[in-house]
């Protein structure tokens, strides 16, 4: 699913937008969920605190000011 959400500054405030996000989508709440980005190299870096979430958004300003989590 690809959806956009308002920007977010902590790992909480993005996992609070990705919940509300799967219970509109009627995902499982049993599931585990996890956010990543695409960085520069293609590769796939998993969010796992706010450090990861500021270093999407510094990668971002240095290439196209977009983050896709």
């Amino acid at each position: 699913m690809l959806k956009r959400i308002p920007a977010v500054e902590t790992h909480d405030e993005l996992f609070k937008q990705v919940k509300a996000l799967a219970k509109k989508a009627e995902i499982d709440e049993s599931l585990k969920l996890e956010v990543f980005y695409i960085d520069s190299d293609n590769e796939k870096i998993y969010v796992s605190d706010d450090s990861d979430i500021q270093m999407a958004y510094a990668l971002a300003l240095s290439s196209d000011n977009k983050v896709k989590f």
